[in-house]
């Protein structure tokens, strides 16, 4: 079929290939619909290019675990003669990623990865990899995907969010044929174009498979226009069919034929009917729609009967039996427990390896579908291992049921080290489930078993744990003193990884009292980690550093360790950090004013179905802190919702800004008994834990309420100041803080000119209702000159930019290049490109100027 209403498409992949030509790589991202044409697109332009270019193509499988760096064993041995060993081996990413990165940088080429809406994890992580560096690889790298199965928590979304912002970066949607266009394709076959336009939805995919084969009456889906195509098949030729459906959409010929046996020669009428085609060495069916709608006719027992077949062949080849991953999705489908017993937790660890932590997790649980004929101790080690890994993409459910299931089984061998051991481990994955009363009795349980036995690294683990307890709490000494015996034991039996907890641990006690001294013991947990290759514990390390400075006021250190945290975990998938990277994110942004970023970091935790409690406090403080200063009506409630986690664990570092945030909401709303209910839980709690900024905040609502509360002068200064009546120096002290509604709230206690500063900063940030209540209060007093009330549609981001680019849009207004914004907000050049073209696709502009323009006459921009 002649490809239809495309030029435009190829067109602009032509535009773009020739500036890869020119020297700068570019990504594009090609989607649409199953069937929409995205394949017959790539393949029409690197046909034009590959007597000329290098053409790569790699394809991922829609296995339910994909083997991890599926595509890349495709173009392995074309890209580097070391790739497919390592390949098979179990090295690690970032050797693998140097030798891809290498490679490509040879010569200009054409890299197409299809249907990475399957891609395994450790392929999306070399495509994030190869995004951030595309400009300076003289590659264009063409990724097709399915843009509607992708759901919201979809991995590849995190890959786009990375990527597509990137001036190297572009889109490309393909659309349904038009009615001219299956006119078209129909020429002058008696099929009426309109409803055939309208039953099809103009999918190309769908109407060559009914022009294939025309008959009366137009399928009513793509699957029956398929099936239609095999109507005058011979049963052998059916057969063969059957039997690469079962092998998968890329189908090796010499499998065929040892699975199909006599039938293998009716190979020739299945290609002479378009159903399969050659592809290089091997076979594919023409679509994955061709592939499916084949695999669902077959009956139960016939499946059993191909699976069984393709495994026999599969692990008696030297090569395909390296491939764990399909031998175990082979082995589930055939019913052979024995081998899923085999291949499963092998892959599982390959894929662990691979950072792919999700395909280890389903691969693991795949495993102990059969366990229970297993050995009790080959059980609980599978259960230990499925718990470790649903523990790192943070599915508490699964690791806490796992390690109760473990620690049954090891007490009923009687091994009670081990039973000591996954206690331990429990203890943290009820602390991040909000379970801490829980936590506390499965520690001290774990102490009481272990401390009967010789010490080990089990008990370091333990008295570790119990460290991090005490220190959640603010009991510092304790946690320093239990932290130290961590250490000690670790260190004693040479485990790096307790070792790097204990260090963490340690640190993190220490930062609240002596920063410095706290990060020291973390720099050192971060070598120990590095050196051991502990990813997680890396993660640790910039949560702790982090989320501590976020505690202590230190917004801009706390805004770098988490950025980096971030990016940190997004590349390496770990999700249980990186939730709650982002939820203390969120927090440091509604301090440092950039509320629009607090309601999208926020959002994104809330809105997440399977992110533990732990993880999602931090956000629901901040959005409902957030919304109490903007006066929205949903402040209350979300704020209840964070208590009611808080108070499960009954953790100070948890209930005690909850209780501020609602003191602060009562404040706003007028209702003083409220916010006096809430603030003296608080305050005693904060005082008896000397927080100095926790039991800052509370005496300073006291004061706001009418009370006179005892003041220590180990206090956060800018609260006492102000309650002091000192309010010009706490708003200097807030803004050495960048706290402008700090700032601002400080200096509405001042002169009248103060007031009326304070209330231009209010508007700005959006705190509508301390803006109205000051307001109020000037009129009151008569002063002159005050602002006039914002009308409601300049109130609102009309483009939805975040805070940080409001910040460069406004520099771009003043003639600032790249390069002057870059050091005006002392941020990398690259970061800058990022923003700037982020703001021209919200804006749906083309140039900088344009956004220039459109920012000097728009009245929410003209009042920054």
């Amino acid at each position: 079929m002649k490809l239809l209403e495309r030029e435009p498409y190829i067109a602009e992949l032509e535009t773009t290939l020739a500036q890869v030509v020119a020297g700068e790589g570019r990504i594009v991202f090609v989607s649409g619909e199953a069937g929409i044409g995205k394949t017959s697109l790539i393949e029409a332009f690197t046909g034009r290019h590959s007597a000329s270019l290098p053409v790569h193509w790699g394809a991922c499988d829609s296995l339910f675990t994909p083997r991890p760096f599926g595509p890349l064993h495709d173009m392995a041995a074309q890209l580097h003669k070391d790739l497919p060993e390592l390949l098979a081996s179990d090295s690690q990413n970032t050797e693998i990623f140097t030798i891809v990165l290498g490679a490509l940088q040879q010569q200009t080429a054409i890299v197409v990865f299809e249907d990475v809406h399957w891609a395994d994890e450790a392929t999306l992580d070399l495509l994030r990899f190869l995004g951030r560096r595309i400009m300076r690889i003289p590659i264009l790298l063409l990724l097709t995907y399915r843009d509607d199965e992708l759901s919201p928590q979809h991995p590849l979304r995190r890959v786009l969010g990375d990527l597509v912002t990137s001036p190297s970066a572009q889109r490309i949607l393909l659309k349904p044929l038009s009615e001219d266009g299956v006119r078209a394709l129909v020429n002058d076959r008696p099929i009426n174009v309109f409803d055939l336009h309208a039953k099809t939805g103009g999918n190309p995919f769908f109407i060559t498979e009914i022009l294939a084969n025309p008959i009366s009456k137009i399928p009513l889906n793509v699957r029956d226009a398929i099936l239609a195509r095999t109507a005058r098949l011979s049963p052998s030729a059916e057969a063969v069919l059957q039997a690469a459906a079962v092998i998968g959409m890329r189908i090796e010929s010499w499998l065929l034929a040892e699975v199909t046996g006599a039938e293998a020669h009716f190979l020739e009428e299945c290609m002479a009917a378009g159903i399969l085609q050659s592809q290089g060495d091997a076979l594919s069916f023409r679509h994955e729609l061709t592939h499916q709608a084949f695999l669902d006719t077959l009956s139960p027992q016939r499946l059993l009967v191909l699976h069984r077949l393709v495994l026999d062949s599969l692990r008696s080849d030297p090569v395909t039996r390296q491939d764990m991953s399909r031998l175990a999705h082979h082995a589930e489908a055939a019913g052979d427990r024995a081998s899923v017993l085999e291949f499963a937790p092998i892959a599982a660890q390959q894929a662990s390896a691979a950072s792919a932590h999700r395909a280890a997790a389903s691969l693991y649980a795949l495993a102990l579908k059969y366990a229970e004929t297993l050995p009790l101790s080959d059980h609980a080690n599978l259960l230990e291992a499925y718990a470790w890994e649903s523990n790192l993409i943070d599915r508490q459910d699964e690791t806490i049921a796992s390690r109760r299931k473990a620690i049954e089984l090891w007490c009923a061998v009687a091994n009670p080290i081990k039973e000591g051991e996954n206690l331990a481990y429990l203890t943290m994955a009820l602390l991040t489930h909000g379970e801490g009363n829980e936590a506390q009795k499965c520690c001290r349980a774990a102490i009481q078993i272990l401390e009967k036995h010789p010490p080990g690294k089990e008990l370091a683990l333990a008295y570790r744990n119990q460290a991090l307890l005490e220190s959640i709490n603010r009991n510092l000494s304790e946690a320093a003193f239990l932290a130290e015996k961590a250490v000690a034991l670790a260190e004693q039996f040479g485990d790096a990884r307790i070792l790097a907890m204990a260090y963490d641990t340690l640190g993190s006690n220490w930062l609240s009292t002596d920063f410095d001294r706290g990060s020291e013991y973390l720099k050192r947990c971060l070598d120990i980690a590095q050196k051991a290759g502990l990813e997680a514990r890396v993660a640790t390390v910039y949560a702790n550093l982090g989320s501590v400075a976020c505690d202590l006021y230190r917004f801009e250190t706390a805004e770098f360790y988490l950025s980096e945290g971030i990016t940190y975990c997004a590349e390496r998938d770990l999700d249980l950090v990186r939730f709650y990277l982002l939820s203390c994110q969120a927090m440091t942004y509604m301090y440092l004013g950039r509320w629009r970023e607090v309601v999208e970091a926020a959002n994104e935790i809330i809105a997440h179905p399977a992110i533990s409690v732990h993880n999602r406090l931090p956000a629901l403080v901040a959005l409902g802190r957030l919304r109490a200063r903007q006066g929205e009506t949903e402040a209350f409630d979300l704020l209840m919702r964070a208590l009611e986690i808080a108070s499960v664990s009954d953790h100070f570092e948890n209930i005690a800004p909850v209780r501020a945030a609602l003191a602060e909401e009562a404040w706003l709303e007028g209702n003083c008994e409220r916010a006096l209910s809430e603030v003296r839980v608080l305050y005693n709690l904060a005082v008896s834990k000397k927080h100095p900024w926790l039991a800052g905040e509370a005496a300073f609502w006291l004061w706001k309420c009418g009370g006179q509360p005892e003041q220590f002068d180990w206090m956060a200064k800018p609260f006492t100041l102000q309650i002091a009546g000192q309010w010009q120096a706490a708003a200097d002290e807030w803004e050495r803080l960048s706290c402008p509604y700090e700032q601002a709230r400080a200096l509405a206690d001042g002169d009248a000119q103060a007031q009326l500063l304070a209330l231009k900063m209010f508007e700005r940030l959006g705190a509508h209702l301390p803006a109205d209540a000051l307001r109020e209060g000037l009129q009151n007093t008569r002063t002159k000159k005050i602002p006039r009330k914002p009308r409601s549609s300049t109130r609102e981001n009309p483009f939805g930019l975040t805070e940080r680019q409001v910040e460069i849009l406004s520099l771009l207004v003043k003639g600032l290049s790249n390069t002057k914004i870059s050091n005006h907000l002392h941020i990398s050049p690259k970061t800058t490109d990022h923003h700037v073209s982020a703001i021209l696709e919200k804006m749906n502009l083309h140039s900088r100027e344009e956004a220039a323009a459109l920012a000097r006459t728009h009245p929410f921009f003209s009042e920054k």
